[in-house]
C-alpha cells in the first residue's frame, strides 16, 4: 500500500497479553529505512489498524531491515507495558492502602 513518503510493508503482529496488555505492531519503509510503529490494547484488538488503543509507541530511528524494525517497535513496546503494568500496581496497592488507613480511622 502506498502512503505519502513511503509504502506500508507486509510486516505486522499482534502478540500478547503481556500482563493483560496486547501489543500490535506493524512497519513502513521511508527511503529504504523501516520503521516499526506499535499500538498498546487493553483488550485483544482485531488487527493492528484498531483504533483502540490506549498507548502508540515508535521506534526512535529507521533500521536498514523490516524484521529488525519491527523487532525493535515491539522490544519498546513490551518494556513500555511492564513499566504501565508496574504503575498500575503500584496505584493500585497505594489505594488499598488508603482504604484500610480510612476504614481504620
Amino acid at each position: 500500500m502506498q502512503r505519502a513518503g513511503g509504502t506500508i510493508s507486509g510486516l505486522e503482529r499482534i502478540t500478547g497479553p503481556w500482563g493483560r496488555l496486547y501489543v500490535a505492531a506493524y512497519t513502513t519503509e521511508l527511503d529504504g529505512l523501516f520503521f516499526g510503529y506499535a499500538k498498546l490494547f487493553a483488550v485483544q484488538p482485531s488487527d493492528v489498524w484498531d483504533s483502540g488503543a490506549i498507548m502508540k509507541i515508535s521506534t526512535r530511528s529507521g533500521h536498514v531491515g523490516e524484521a529488525i524494525a519491527l523487532g525493535a517497535v515491539e522490544a519498546r513496546a513490551l518494556k513500555v507495558a511492564l513499566e504501565v503494568r508496574a504503575q498500575i500496581e503500584k496505584q493500585a496497592a497505594a489505594a488499598a492502602e488508603a482504604k484500610t488507613v480510612c476504614a481504620a480511622g
